[in-house]
């Protein structure tokens, strides 16, 4: 009849409780289990024997989320005797890793997203990744990397730009550092963003809005022109 989770969001790794109402047409004795799904694995949190009831009655799951920013998945089944399933349901749970009255700092892979308070309109799990595939870069531009920005909670605003770096330390051998942009790729074109510089060691860039971001520069030579010397190396 009703699922009801006791908090809006939750941390990685935190505590939660999940609170079953049921309408039981006739009283038996069984099994309550429950996992958390999270890209396709089934981590399980619960398998308690339950008298159910007849009647309206409420039953309670509690477990603990995975350390996983992205969607979880609470899936649970109520069984006869533990082995014939009654009924079975699921409720997404919201994850949070970016709380709005904070400094937050997700880094890896020499890139750095700094988001401040006041920047999301509320609690939010976000996250990013390098992707492989994507449009070719302009003529004369060679892709240092391409990344894919995520807000995985429903309902969340950017209100300011959040600011990206990037960290020169990590360009690879041939590129020119004073010539690293950050693009967005949209549509098969990758279009400058508006705002970015390079000051000291990181390349910064601010994005009103979240998609394909990548980072190019121009190399010394043509890559067709670029030899390994010694060559053979010793």
């Amino acid at each position: 009849k009703e699922m009801r989770l006791d908090k809006e969001g939750y941390n990685v790794d935190d505590r939660f409780s999940l609170v079953l109402r049921m309408d039981v047409r006739e009283g038996f004795g069984g099994r309550l289990k429950g996992w958390i799904v999270h890209d396709g694995t089934w981590t399980r949190i619960c398998d308690e024997p339950k008298t159910f009831a007849q009647g309206i009655g409420d039953y309670e799951i509690t477990g603990t989320t995975t350390k996983n920013f992205s969607r979880q998945i609470l899936k649970y089944g109520v069984y006869l005797d533990g082995q014939t399933l009654v009924t079975a349901g699921s409720k997404e749970i919201t994850i949070y890793n970016i709380h709005q009255g904070n400094v937050n700092i997700v880094e890896k892979e020499g890139l750095k997203v700094e988001i401040m308070p006041g920047d999301l309109s509320k609690n939010a799990g976000f996250d990013f990744h390098r992707v492989n595939r994507y449009s070719p870069s302009p003529t004369g531009i060679q892709a240092i990397g391409v990344w894919e920005f995520i807000i995985w909670t429903q309902g969340v605003e950017i209100r300011k730009p959040l600011m990206v770096s990037y960290e020169l330390g990590q360009l690879p051998e041939g590129m020119i550092r004073d010539s690293v942009r950050a693009y967005y790729i949209k549509d098969g074109n990758w279009e400058p963003v508006d705002e970015q510089g390079v000051s000291g060691e990181r390349l910064t860039f601010y994005m009103p809005h979240l998609s394909l971001a990548g980072i190019g520069a121009r190399v010394s030579k043509p890559l067709n022109e670029l030899r390994v010397y010694p060559n053979p190396a010793i």
